[in-house]
């Protein structure tokens, strides 16, 4: 009895691995193309100040446009935008379902066809929707 509740387990952790390593290599499809910045945003309460603080990170944001390449490149662009925002990268679909971005790591939320939302520890999160 101990053997087949065994292999039942193993079976059941080889399942959620494929489904995981699934995910990662659709994530890695997925996200190939152009996105444009919409917003931040957050679930929780805000204070006035973090109100405020969300309204000048989105303006300042505004019309930012990243294009994740195959091979791990990315380019972002925005015009009259900062120097870090308008530069070549390199990105990666980690095994945890987060994408690194040079040294930034964020937790994707959502990526399909549409949307692109991550979140990182201690910051609003962010939606990109995709232009092409």
């Amino acid at each position: 009895m101990k053997v087949i509740n065994c292999f039942y387990l193993c079976f059941i952790l080889f399942l959620a691995c494929s489904f995981a390593s699934c995910s990662n290599q659709d994530n890695r499809k997925a996200i190939i193309g152009r996105w444009r910045f919409d917003s931040y945003y957050t679930d929780g309460a805000l204070t006035p100040q973090m109100t405020e603080d969300l309204k000048v990170f989105n303006q300042v944001t505004k019309g930012l446009i990243i294009t994740f390449k195959e091979g791990g490149m990315m380019k972002s662009e925005q015009k009259g935008g900062s120097e870090i925002n308008n530069s070549d990268g390199v990105y990666n679909i980690l095994k945890n379902g987060q994408l690194a971005l040079g040294i930034d790591t964020a937790t994707i939320l959502q990526l399909d066809e549409n949307f692109l939302k991550l979140s990182s520890e201690g910051k609003p999160n962010i939606l990109f929707r995709r232009i092409d």
